[in-house]
């Protein structure tokens, strides 16, 4: 949703985060393969693109803006709340990448319902 203003290097680095973050559960459902594939697409990345391996490791470069760090964060709880459901070793990892970002906690708390009520809405809008 927010991925046309990052740059080269961040969308290597959401991908990365957005890899280990599908794999956090030890499950890979098909809703989130099927995200984790259309990030990919999205971010513009070849297959058989570079991806770092621990992206927890240069967090929070490259995301140099605040802007950057909040969309990363935005489109990390889409992707873990595919299956609408965020399992807890997931939402760990993302308030582990909210606390290197420097993101308060209570603009988690509020990024987190946010996208509740987004991907609720998106649902409504399918349904018509």
């Amino acid at each position: 949703m927010f991925l046309h203003a990052l740059s080269f290097e961040e969308r290597h680095a959401l991908m990365a985060l957005a890899t280990d973050l599908v794999h956090a559960d030890k499950v890979l459902e098909n809703e989130e393969e099927a995200r984790l594939v259309a990030l990919r697409r999205k971010l513009a990345l070849s297959a058989d693109a570079k991806i770092p391996v621990d992206p927890l490791s240069v967090v929070p470069l490259p995301f140099r803006s605040r802007q950057s760090r909040i969309k990363v964060l935005a489109e990390l709880l889409i992707l873990a709340n595919a299956d609408d459901h965020i399992d807890e070793r997931e939402l760990t990892m993302i308030r582990e990448t909210s606390r290197k970002f420097g993101i308060e906690d209570s603009v988690q708390v509020r990024l987190e319902a946010w996208v509740v009520q987004y991907q609720r809405l998106h649902r409504e809008v399918l349904d018509l």
